[in-house]
């Protein structure tokens, strides 16, 4: 799947759409700290935003959320670099051989 960029209205943030179904989104934020809740975040080797020059970082944990907290339209002014979206799609599988169970709301 190609991942996409969408506004999370809740968390007055971007994040990385990894996956969907007709109600949800599995995704991970974009943000510009290296921790939440005391887990690294994953590091971006550039920012997605070409007009951002901090260090960014998306969040270790995959979300599911309603698509209704979401913008209607992709933020076509984010795009991950091939290097990034090749860090995503190995962290992703790595997680899934871990087991680790996704979060939930």
């Amino acid at each position: 799947m190609k991942y996409f960029f969408k506004y999370n209205f809740r968390a007055k943030h971007y994040a990385l759409i990894l996956s969907e179904n007709k109600k949800f989104y599995k995704y991970l934020m974009l943000t510009h700290e290296n921790k939440t809740n005391d887990k690294n975040n994953i590091p971006l080797s550039s920012n997605p935003n070409i007009f951002d020059e901090k260090p960014a970082f998306l969040s270790a944990r995959v979300v599911t959320r309603s698509k209704s907290i979401f913008s209607k339209k992709e933020a076509k002014h984010l795009q991950l670099s091939p290097e990034d979206e090749l860090l995503v799609t190995n962290s992703l599988k790595a997680k899934n051989k871990s087991n680790e169970p996704e979060r939930e709301r």
